[in-house]
């Protein structure tokens, strides 16, 4: 318990003093919602393709994320870009087949993300914009739940435990990239993650799959400064 106070600290100290710096420049400052869908799984590095390495058959797994978004315009050599900083609370992981037994293995793993994106924006008229993103994600698991089902049903569920000497990773990095549409100031965006960092002290879970994203904007001027 005491290791999920720090690493919810943390993570919340790291995403107030990346946002609340640019609050003071207004007009180019917004923040908001964002909810979205998860389809994970995790592999080998080496077999990231959805077929069976070694009698594992790796499968997507539902899951979901929801929380806040921070949003900041800047120029780089004259070209207008966005730098996108979120706490979200997020739940992925995966499933896995053992060809020959008939048995299968299910992992949730829920989690505080803090993805960070450099976002272009292609306007394509004035409500409507094509977003291209890409950018670090930082994971920070809070718990976790693994189920093991046997070839008659029967389900053997136990608690993930985190951490160096315990069966998988607390913190966990990865890469994002994404493509969508913004419509006034709803953006919707598809993207991919790729773990760069196993979930667990075993090669064989590196976390990568699909997201998928709703993110409402509000103009921090427009809010507190009416």
């Amino acid at each position: 318990m005491h290791i999920m106070k720090k690493t919810i600290t943390t993570a919340i100290a790291l995403f107030l003093v990346a946002n609340l710096s640019a609050f003071q420049f207004g007009e180019q400052f917004s923040f908001g919602p964002r909810v979205g869908f998860n389809m994970t799984t995790m592999t080998n590095p080496e077999h990231l393709s959805l077929t069976a390495t070694n009698g594992i058959n790796p499968i997507l797994k539902g899951g979901f994320q929801v929380g806040i978004l921070g949003d900041y315009e800047f120029e780089m050599s004259g070209v207008p870009f966005f730098a996108q900083l979120g706490m979200l609370f997020n739940s992925h992981g995966t499933r896995w087949s053992h060809e020959g037994f008939g048995n299968e293995t299910r992992i949730t793993i829920y989690s505080l993300q803090l993805p960070i994106n450099l976002q272009y924006r292609l306007e394509v008229s004035q409500d409507w914009t094509f977003l291209f993103q890409l950018g670090p994600v930082m994971d920070f698991a809070l718990f976790g739940r693994e189920v093991t089902q046997n070839d008659r049903g029967r389900q053997d569920p136990h608690r993930m435990s985190f951490g160096s000497d315990q069966e998988a990773r607390r913190f966990g990095i990865g890469m994002a990239a994404g493509a969508g549409i913004q419509v006034r100031d709803l953006q919707l965006v598809i993207g991919y993650n790729f773990g760069l960092r196993s979930a667990s002290h075993d090669a064989m879970s590196r976390p990568h799959g699909l997201t998928i994203t709703a993110t409402y904007l509000f103009l921090w001027n427009a809010v507190f400064y009416r």
